[in-house]
């Protein structure tokens, strides 16, 4: 239950800094306006203001990083530092030799390491995606062959 409360608490303020920043920008413009309108001094307090909100949200987006690393920081003291989703080619061998490699493995290839185009790909994962074309294939010239009979 505490899990989740602190899930809800880190999605309120994350979510709110997409609205802070937008405020904080229309607050710096619509003043900056309002000021130029009332001393007439457009459009340097126009100016002024944008700056004034671009400052602001930058200063929010900072925050929300070094609240988002101190949260990272802090759970990865707690609950460790989770195992690497992908691999190399070498380390996926060297598990097979000690046979710590099991068939329902989710670790999958690094992009660099025999992955075609820069995409990871799982091994078994692609062949029964070769399977399903090949029978996609057959079942596409059955179809054609049917049309030729007739």
């Amino acid at each position: 239950m505490k899990a989740r409360i602190d899930l809800y608490k880190g999605i309120g303020g994350y979510g709110t800094l997409g609205m802070e920043i937008v405020l904080s920008f229309l607050i710096g413009l619509f003043g900056g306006r309002w000021l130029d309108d009332r001393y007439g001094t457009s459009p340097w307090c126009f100016f002024g203001g944008i700056t004034l909100g671009v400052v602001l949200s930058v200063k929010a987006i900072t925050r929300a990083m070094r609240l988002m690393r101190q949260v990272a920081e802090r759970e990865e003291r707690e609950y460790g530092n989770p195992k690497p989703l992908y691999e190399s080619s070498s380390e996926r061998n060297q598990r097979k030799e000690r046979g710590d490699l099991r068939a329902d493995d989710p670790v999958i290839l690094a992009p660099d390491e025999g992955a075609p185009d820069g995409d990871a790909v799982d091994d078994d994962a692609s062949e029964t995606r070769a399977d399903e074309d090949h029978e996609a294939d057959s079942d596409g010239d059955d179809k054609k062959n049917d049309e030729a009979k007739r």
